[in-house]
């Protein structure tokens, strides 16, 4: 009885610390730090589906982001239709934003409720567009 009391308890505090880590990613960008310099952020691809409950709220950041960061674009990518895409890097959910640099590389990403100040920053916004 006490054996299973404490197995529960584990279990508790797993489930707790993973939700604790996975609540931290959500949304954050992450970039490529291993080059020197940062890299230059010239456009993103939004990877979505049909059924995404916030993929119109990353569209209006995006929208809002090209229209105040000069040589700033970004397209979007079914991941319905495009599965080899979705494949090729790594997408495990929608929205996930993929950032491309210059050159057409992709060097950062977020997923889940895209956090709009580190989506400015990446990209090199001076001032956050509000919607």
């Amino acid at each position: 009885m006490i054996a299973r009391a404490v197995m529960v308890g584990w279990l508790v505090l797993l489930v707790v610390l993973v939700a604790r880590w996975w609540q931290s990613r959500d949304g954050r960008v992450r970039v490529d730090t291993t080059t020197a310099a940062p890299p230059v952020v010239t456009s993103a691809v939004l990877v979505s589906t049909p059924t995404c409950r916030t993929c119109p709220q990353v569209r209006i950041l995006l929208d809002d982001l090209a229209r105040h960061v000069d040589g700033f674009g970004w397209e979007e990518v079914d991941a319905s239709k495009d599965v080899a895409f979705v494949r090729r890097h790594g997408v495990m959910r929608a929205p996930t934003v993929l950032l491309r640099a210059r050159d057409g590389s992709f060097v950062g990403r977020a997923a889940g409720t895209i956090d709009r100040e580190s989506l400015a920053a990446a990209v090199g916004a001076t001032a956050v567009p509000v919607a």
